[in-house]
């Protein structure tokens, strides 16, 4: 039974995406099956992924049904990543009923985090029902930045954990993206802090669920 990973938040722009698709090659690349469940209608992963390329499988699952069946259909698989959709609640309750670990990442913005209290209150009730690990992800770090050590102390008063590894705002991951690939996949100096990154987040990731 594959465990199942979800990134979350209901605004865009906060780099859950990348993030998923780093953390997607991330497992892949420490020897698992993994598959990436794309839920955006316009399909911006599936049209981004080249197969026999890139390293994990990417699933359109772009219905409530389609999350649903998860669980039994992509049972074969040792670890699924969902990249939720933004401002869609539905779906999004219906990620939270497979999810084994929740990630919300969150940007240093007060426009970012002011936007969680559904999805806060929907994992609330989500964990009402049975046991759900979910933790907040700081995104778009900045070195010494003001926000970023604000948001941080907003989130501890807001209830879930907050993962230790933080992300950096990096262009050099949106570079990779745009052509085609993971910041796995730049092997320059520039994108090793980056790649660093991802791959201590995935190692975390694992660590969570593996106990």
């Amino acid at each position: 039974m594959a465990r199942i990973i979800s990134f979350l938040n209901p605004k865009g722009g906060v780099t859950k995406t990348t993030t998923s698709m780093g953390v997607s090659a991330g497992i892949k690349r420490r020897g698992f099956k993994n598959g990436l469940c794309e839920s955006d209608f316009q399909l911006s992963i599936g049209n981004w992924y080249v197969e026999g390329v890139t390293e994990f499988d990417v699933i359109a699952t772009t219905t409530e049904k389609a999350i649903y069946s998860i669980p039994k259909a992509l049972k074969e698989y040792d670890y699924i990543v969902i990249d939720g959709l933004a401002n869609n609640m539905a779906m999004t309750a219906a990620i939270l009923m497979v999810s084994d670990l929740v990630i919300v990442p969150v940007a240093p913005s007060p426009m970012d985090y002011a936007s969680m209290s559904a999805l806060l209150a929907a994992i609330e009730a989500r964990q009402a029902l049975k046991p759900l690990d979910a933790r907040f992800l700081i995104t778009k770090k900045k070195e010494r930045s003001r926000l970023t050590k604000m948001l941080r102390e907003e989130l501890k008063g807001l209830g879930l954990p907050i993962m230790k590894t933080q992300i950096s705002d990096s262009e050099i991951v949106k570079y990779a993206t745009a052509e085609g690939k993971t910041i796995y996949d730049d092997r320059s100096s520039a994108a090793s802090k980056p790649r660093g990154e991802i791959d201590v987040l995935t190692k975390e990731i694992l660590e969570i669920l593996n106990g």
